[in-house]
Formats: structure tokens, sequence, C-alpha cells
């Protein structure tokens, strides 16, 4: 669903400006969130742009969370902005990010704002984008891993891991390896070329485990080892040769029995309704689905039903709960055929 509305609702208004035209730049209004109704949560992009810089700057210096929120939660329905919407909005961030905070001069904390709506506009092309954004997404990658390793050099941070854990030092270097350094090689593992799952090459297979294996050293430094855990399975799951079989069973069982915790904490930390609840369920749900037939169908209805209530029935969410849940319906039944084959 494309969030750029061509041709305005009646009775839609911009909810910041009040405009029912296109801004100064000729951009229409826009909605692509959990906002329903013909008129509610309508917005130029413009003013979506400037709210988001005004809040950013009220921000906490170190809440990175915090310092991204308005760009990616709708301030009306409180739920993520989807399509298009998304896409455009985490570009803006980068803009402003390293228009105001990428200057040399700038505190370790507002490096961190910059590298952080980079892994923003990473995840929004990885979710809302297309083919043609891959390259764009290649390259942001490659950037946020540049901007860690200058980052590291300019505060000279080779012995902060040495430092006691409660320190302030051990505590960010732990947050830059950690959320942006590992995260950055586990995207650019699963940025490269894929056919059904599949690596196009040897060689883009052996690139992505060197990835992916870069990101694990990274969290068993830091003692994160559900993180760790995850990159092992992944890492043997790559792996297709029937010798491989018992260890992916092994790894595959080890990221169910993680995504269940993931669950269940969201679960009775957020509530079922939570935008963050609807998606680890539903990416448990999905991993579920090979081996765990009825326990995915039981999730997947679950989760589609909290996303139908949160969203609405036309949102992205609500329509691949509904796409998955429908797949899990399927049956397969063999005939045999009635005379004998030998």
């Amino acid at each position: 669903m494309d969030g750029r509305i061509l041709s305005d609702p009646d009775g839609a208004v911009c909810y910041f400006c009040l405009g029912e035209e296109a801004d100064d730049e000729g951009s229409p209004l826009v909605r692509d969130c959990s906002c329903r109704g013909d008129s509610a949560g309508f917005a130029h992009l413009s003013c979506l742009t400037t709210y988001a810089e005004q809040k950013c700057k009220q921000a906490d210096e170190r809440d990175m969370s915090e310092f991204t929120e308005p760009w990616e939660i709708c301030n009306n329905c409180k739920q993520n902005f989807q399509g298009q919407l998304a896409i455009d909005l985490a570009s803006s961030c980068v803009s402003f990010a390293e228009a105001t905070y990428g200057h040399h001069d700038n505190s370790k904390w507002d490096k961190l704002k910059v590298i952080h709506s980079l892994r923003m506009q990473i995840v929004a092309l990885a979710i809302h984008g297309n083919e043609v954004d891959k390259t764009e997404r290649m390259m942001l990658i490659s950037n946020m891993l540049s901007m860690v390793n200058q980052t590291k050099n300019d505060l000279n941070m080779s012995r902060w891991i040495h430092m006691p854990k409660a320190s302030e030092e051990y505590k960010y270097y732990k947050m830059l390896c950690g959320n942006y350094e590992a995260y950055a090689h586990l995207q650019f593992a699963t940025s490269l070329d894929l056919t059904e799952g599949i690596y196009a090459t040897q060689e883009d297979e052996n690139v992505a485990i060197g990835h992916l294996k870069k990101a694990r050293a990274i969290y068993n430094l830091f003692g994160m080892k559900n993180e760790a855990q995850h990159m092992d399975a992944t890492i043997v799951l790559m792996f297709t040769t029937s010798k491989q079989a018992t260890d992916a069973s092994i790894a595959t069982s080890s990221m169910l029995q993680n995504l269940k915790i993931e669950y269940e904490q969201s679960l009775k930390t957020h509530g079922i309704n939570s935008e963050v609840t609807i998606h680890t369920g539903l990416h448990y749900a999905h991993m579920l689905e090979c081996e765990h037939h009825l326990e995915a169908k039981r999730l997947f209805t679950k989760v589609a039903t909290a996303s139908r209530q949160v969203h609405g029935p036309e949102h992205k969410t609500t329509l691949e709960s509904n796409e998955l849940l429908e797949k899990c319906k399927e049956r397969f039944v063999w005939v045999l055929p009635e005379k004998k084959l030998f």
C-alpha cells in the first residue's frame, strides 16, 4: 500500500498545517500507518519531517530509540509508518542527523545518532523496499561499517573492551559494536542475491557466512549469548548437504526456543496488541511453520486477529498475517491410483 495520495480525499487536511493542497514542494498529502477513516492521519511529508526534527532535538542524548521514534511512528495512531512513506521519512532522518550531528567535533553520542539513523534507513529498505532499493541498502550498510570503524579510531577505543563493564566506556563500546557493527554484518549477509532462500553462487554463500561469523564473534565478545546462538543457527541453516541435517535440526530447535522466550517476554511486557509483540509473534510463527504446523496455525490466527484490531484490515502486517495463515491452512491430499503400478 503506497502512502502517497495522488488526489486528496474529500475533507482531508494535514493535521499539522491544516492545509488541503500540496505543500510548497508540490508533495501531496500522505498517510500510510494505522490511522483509519476518510480524513484522519493525513499530513505533508515536509510537515512530518519538521515535526520529527523538533522532537529529535528534545530527545535524551543517549536514547537512540527516542531519537528515531518520531520518524518511525505516527503521532496519531502510535503505530509504525509503512511503505514508501517509511522509506522517505528514514531518508529524511539520515539527512537531518548527518547535517546536525555528523561533524567531527560532535560528541560520541551524536556520532551514534548518525549511525542509528543509517540503521533505521537500512531496516526501512529491507522491509518496504524492492529490488531497485537493494543497491542503496548495500551502500548504506557499507557506510555504517565505515562509520563504526571511524568512530573507534577517533575515540581510540582499542582498550575500552578491557574497562569495567559498569563503565560508560564499556557500555558505549558494547552498544557501538553489538547494536551496529554486528547488525551491519548480519544485514550484509542477508542483502546478497537470494533465490528461494538459496545464495546465487558459492562465493556469495561464503561471503555471507563470513559476515555472520564476524557478527557472532562480536556477540560472543560482549557475552550476548542469545544473539550469538542466533548467528550459529543461521550459519548452520545455510548449509544444504545431508551431513549437516542433524546440526541444522539442532540449530533450528535452539532458534525456536529463543524466539519463544522472546515472544513470551514481549507478551508479558508489552501485551498482545503491541506492535513489538505482533511482529515477534509473526516471526516466531513463520519459523514454527515447517515442523510445528498446528502450533504455527494457532499463533498466526492470534497475530492476525491482533493486527486487525490494532492496524485495521488493509494494513501491510494484517495482510501478511492473513496470507501466512491461509497458507498454513492448506492441506495436501495424496490419492493413490486405481491401477497397480507394478
